[in-house]
């Protein structure tokens, strides 16, 4: 995340929203926070017992936490 992080800085960009996939637990979640300044993120797992760990340790307000089994995601075309 580090590595990203000083990336997206070279490019003068911040995240508005960061999506984990495989989040597990959602121990990455507060590093996107830090160090990438998101200002919210999703955490996207196919263990229900895993994002209720996330839940209950890691519950930034702005974080969403989505059980999926599949995953078909459509993102609307932004130029960046």
């Amino acid at each position: 995340i580090a590595w990203l992080a000083r990336c997206l800085r070279g490019l003068s960009f911040s995240p508005r929203l960061v999506l984990d996939f495989g989040c597990g637990t959602g121990s990455a979640i507060p590093f996107f926070y830090q160090l990438l300044q998101a200002r919210s993120a999703i955490g996207l797992d196919t263990s229900q017992e895993s994002l209720d760990v996330a839940r209950e340790r890691l519950a930034p307000p702005s974080s969403e936490w989505v059980v999926r089994s599949t995953v078909i995601v459509q993102f609307p075309h932004h130029d960046i």
